[in-house]
């Protein structure tokens, strides 16, 4: 019995001291086709599919989050809007080091800068359910989160692909009605 109390306060203790990073995340979400800013979009934070918090775009674009995450953990945001295309960013803190964090577990993140666009009509973007449109590593050089952007300029490339074949499509289209 002694042992079983033991090990109780052990994972009680253990839980008591886990820390927290604690983020300040801001930004301004673009609309790709009219070129101004979009607001109404949702930017949700999960961890571990779970919901940490959530905001919405001002008029402008501009989104404002605060929130923590427990340390090593890895997140996401996913910015999503009625009649628009979802998108998702990886967010990867697991080798932060607790002696690494500032004073109040702080991990600044540069202001994020998001385009999004209408959902097109024949065009398959489901992909974007399961892959990311930017992945940010925390650094231990820099000691920062870092993006990754040879995986960014991937998914840009096969998204751009898919418009340009939209476009294409709905040429053809015009040209055959005329």
């Amino acid at each position: 019995m002694k042992s079983i109390i033991l090990v109780l306060s052990i994972l009680m203790a253990s839980s008591a001291w886990s820390q927290d990073i604690y983020y300040n995340l801001g930004g301004r979400i673009s609309n790709d086709d009219s070129g101004g800013y979009e607001g109404g979009v949702s930017v949700t934070v999960l961890n571990n599919g779970s919901e940490v918090k959530k905001a919405t775009t001002s008029s402008n674009g501009k989104f404002s989050l605060k929130f923590s995450i427990p340390i090593a953990d890895k997140f996401e945001l996913v910015f999503s809007k009625p009649g628009m295309v979802t998108k998702k960013l990886s967010l990867d803190a697991s080798k932060v080091n607790e002696e690494d964090l500032t004073a109040g577990n702080e991990m600044p993140l540069p202001p994020l800068k998001l385009g999004m666009f209408a959902e097109r009509e024949g065009i398959d973007f489901s992909f974007l359910d399961t892959e990311y449109v930017g992945e940010f590593e925390y650094n231990t050089r820099s000691m920062g989160m870092q993006p990754d952007l040879v995986a960014s300029n991937a998914i840009k490339s096969k998204i751009n692909n898919l418009l340009l074949q939209a476009e294409k499509n709905k040429a053809e289209l015009d040209a055959n009605y005329a």
